[in-house]
């Protein structure tokens, strides 16, 4: 796969978890781990989707607040491949299901 391509890919791994997220009722923020990131705390889908791929790692941040409240975070590697985005997690539900759901789901469409 194409460098143009796996970004891609990779892009459109991460944000399918970031929209599920939302609609499960968790805010999500991004931290790209540069000391003025853009979008540090708790965040648009525009700025996630706008700071994705600024380095080669990044963080999400899991919060819900409800019966349920956790707070988790999701590391994210990016330049293997778009199944290997997910480098780590909170193992917490439902956000561990979501993520090997999507990676296999990713691996599927794009491993070719």
């Amino acid at each position: 796969m194409d460098t143009a391509k796996r970004i891609a890919a990779e892009r459109a791994t991460v944000l399918t978890l970031v929209r599920a997220l939302y609609r499960t009722g968790c805010t999500v923020g991004y931290h790209d781990g540069e000391e003025l990131a853009v979008a540090p705390g708790f965040a648009t889908y525009a700025a996630i989707a706008e700071n994705l791929h600024s380095t080669d790692a990044a963080r999400l941040i899991v919060r819900r607040e409800d019966d349920l409240g956790f707070r988790a975070g999701v590391a994210l590697v990016f330049g293997n491949s778009p199944w290997e985005v997910f480098a780590d997690w909170t193992d917490i539900e439902p956000l561990s299901s979501m993520i090997c759901q999507l990676a296999a789901l990713s691996e599927a469409r794009f491993n070719v």
